[in-house]
């Protein structure tokens, strides 16, 4: 049984193995991170803020981050009784876990843990969120510095400011209004110190610290150049506990102006917009940062950031509420909560419904132009059917069709006169074929059941032999007709009779063949004649020159020394002797290389390359590997000539400087491929030319 479980287990363990991904990388390094927010777990800033943090931390490649998620609740629980009961409850909680590093969210839980647990978690690096640029100074300033970074908040008062004064230029008194609690202190003394450079143009009017019920009533009654500015009420003068943006809704709908903030989280509940804290972004600029800190850099070296933390946002009802113009707004700012139109909430319904109706519309249109189509296909039809059968009757050709299912098939007179059938009878497609020529009535008969089975068009030409022993040339063209399923059910088509066209062709063939023999006899003369002239001229010409060359050297020698100006022009005399030799011999060889018929093609070649490439500096190549050393006389007469008129043509029009020939030995044959480097030719345009090279290239092969 033992033996049995093992090997149970073992499978077991493979299958696991074997269901791991392929792509699986190497296991993530765990850390675990503290997460102290100042407020509840409902308040909306650290919701979008622990969602910035864990969309950064999820993406990232390295570290498995564990968040432990901690709220102080200082706003419904303030006070340093408080504040001692929950530091003994988190030292007891995470007594027994390395905590790698502490996010803090608001600088009340900055607070908590430098000065109410600064034992618990020593130099454990610390990433304080959402801080005042004052409290951050006093962070780099503390004791605990070399471990603590963070990102600012509040920044972005002075663009808010610009904003109100941009959209609403009459804007010349500002309502402060915010809590008591420790958060909406922070916020309260940004917007008094970012107030002080706007002392000249906005007038503060303080509603801070006033119990709800004096807010409401406050604020109800502010002069039309005013606006509002909501930090946060989390607890108001009475000691009462809000949540900030259900204080900041009930604040919106009984002001007589404009209500503005400074965080993205209070859009759609009550402020107008401008430029916004983003909490989302703050988290995860925070995230970042601790992700650069458990990557070995040191807190200290990371300076706070926060400063691209913001949105430009607008609430499209409250600019609706207020008359607030788009176009007054900065460029690219977002406008959210529009209000869709009738068009924009219904479109797919009235798209839908119009569709219908112009669908049935088209319908009943199509149906009533389809019927005068229909009239007028029949009457077309008919003048169709009368012009058809006149042009067949004045071009000579017989119509017919062949019924697939049936075989008959329904001809012309002109067609039942063709292929020498009775009138009036009724005929098959065998009726047909047994007039064709046996060695043509197979490719017929198999040319109909192609086009019957692919629908394509058949043309064919073939003989008949008629009743009278004559023999004719037909050519005829069919097209299948599809039914209604889309098969053929029938084979139209025409017949015209060709023989005095066949009887022309092949006359010009015999003509092309007579005169293709001509110029073969032709040129075997004209090769003979230059054999002839190039024996003559090697045997006797350049003789006659070598020995009047022989006598000037002699003459020249047998000279006193006192006639050195003679003996200079017969040294000149000589050596024209020598050049006009050397240019017969060199005659002699092109009009019939006597090599090729000593040495054979390759050596032939070989030498009229050398010549070539002294001659012009072209760079010639050749490739003769595997030739046969021995080729039939005529075939070796004929390569060669192509290759001496292709090097000329090459030196006269390519301008290459490269060029190459390659003679292959095939089984059946010999193969010659002439290519240069240079400029190339259209082939049609040079048939247009009087040039006769290629012309006689052709002839020769």
């Amino acid at each position: 049984m033992m033996p049995t479980l093992r090997l149970i287990s073992a499978g077991l363990l493979l299958l696991l193995s074997l269901s791991q991904p392929a792509w699986a990388g190497p296991p993530k390094e765990a850390k675990h991170v503290l997460v102290l927010h100042s407020e509840e777990k409902a308040h909306p800033a650290h919701e979008l803020t622990d969602q910035g943090m864990r969309s950064v931390f999820s993406s990232n490649p390295r570290f498995d981050i564990h968040l432990y998620d901690e709220y102080l609740d200082v706003s419904r629980f303030p006070g340093p009784a408080k504040a001692r009961v929950l530091a003994d409850y988190l030292h007891r909680k995470y007594a027994a876990m390395k905590i790698d590093a502490i996010i803090t969210v608001y600088p009340a839980a900055a607070d908590f843990i430098l000065r109410q647990v600064p034992d618990f978690f020593p130099d454990t690096p610390i990433v304080a969120n959402e801080v005042t640029k004052a409290y951050a100074e006093s962070l780099k300033n503390s004791p605990q510095a070399r471990s603590i970074t963070g990102t600012i908040v509040g920044e972005n008062a002075f663009g808010l400011l610009d904003s109100i004064l941009r959209i609403r230029p009459s804007t010349q008194q500002v309502a402060l209004v915010s809590g008591t609690a420790d958060n909406d202190i922070y916020g309260t003394q940004v917007f008094i110190q970012s107030l002080e450079k706007y002392q000249n143009k906005l007038q503060l009017i303080d509603l801070t610290q006033l119990s709800m019920e004096e807010t409401l009533t406050r604020v109800a009654a502010l002069p039309v150049d005013a606006a509002v500015l909501y930090e946060s009420i989390a607890r108001d003068g009475k000691d009462q506990t809000f949540v900030p943006r259900e204080a900041l809704a009930a604040i919106s709908r009984v002001s007589s102006v404009p209500v503005f903030g400074l965080y993205d989280s209070y859009l759609g509940h009550g402020i107008v917009g401008g430029r916004l804290v983003s909490w989302e972004r703050q988290g995860g600029e925070a995230a970042e940062m601790m992700l650069r800190i458990l990557s070995g850099e040191p807190p200290a070296s990371i300076p706070f950031g926060g400063e691209e933390a913001y949105v430009d946002a607008y609430d499209w009802r409250e600019l609706r509420r207020w008359n607030i113009s788009g176009s007054a707004l900065p460029p690219a700012s977002e406008i959210r909560y529009r209000v869709p139109s009738l068009w924009e909430e219904h479109k797919m319904e009235i798209i839908g419904g119009m569709a219908l109706i112009i669908f049935q519309a088209a319908l009943i249109f199509g149906l009533l132009v389809n019927m005068r189509k229909r009239r007028l296909a029949e009457k077309s039809l008919a003048e169709s059917e009368t012009r058809l059968s006149l042009s067949a009757e004045s071009a000579d050709a017989g119509m017919w069709g062949i019924e697939v299912n049936k075989s008959q098939v329904w001809t012309t007179d002109k067609t039942r006169e063709l292929f020498g059938l009775p009138k009036h009878t009724t005929l098959h497609l065998d009726d047909f074929l047994r007039r064709v020529h046996p060695e043509d009535r197979e490719r017929l008969s198999g040319a109909i059941q192609k086009a019957l089975q692919s629908g394509k068009d058949a043309v064919e030409e073939y003989r008949i032999q008629r009743a009278d022993g004559g023999l004719r040339w037909l050519a005829s063209r069919g097209r299948p007709q599809p039914a209604g399923s889309g098969q053929p059910m029938r084979l139209m088509g025409v017949t015209v009779d060709i023989t005095d066209r066949k009887q022309g062709e092949e006359l010009l063939r015999q003509n092309q063949q007579d005169l293709s023999r001509l110029a073969g006899r032709i040129i075997s003369a004209q090769e003979e004649e230059l054999r002839r002239l190039s024996r003559e001229i090697h045997d006797d010409l350049t003789q006659r020159l070598a020995a009047l060359a022989l006598d000037a050297a002699l003459i020249e020698k047998q000279l006193p020394p006192s006639q050195a100006r003679t003996v200079e022009e017969l040294k000149s005399l000589r050596t024209n002797l020598s050049e006009v030799s050397d240019e017969v011999h060199d005659l002699s060889r092109r009009l019939h290389p006597s090599i090729l018929d000593d040495l054979g093609l390759v050596q032939a070649v070989q030498a009229e390359s050398a010549a070539f490439i002294n001659k012009t500096g072209i760079d010639l190549s050749i490739t003769t590997d595997g030739f046969p050393d021995s080729v039939p006389q005529q075939l070796a007469l004929c390569v060669y000539r192509v290759i001496q008129e292709s090097l000329q043509n090459i030196a006269k029009h390519s301008g290459a400087k490269a060029a190459s020939i390659t003679l292959q030995n095939l089984s059946n044959g010999i193969r010659l491929l002439i290519e240069d480097k240079g400029v190339g030719f259209d082939p049609e345009e040079v048939r247009k030319k009087t040039g006769i090279g290629l012309s006689s290239m052709r002839e020769r092969v």
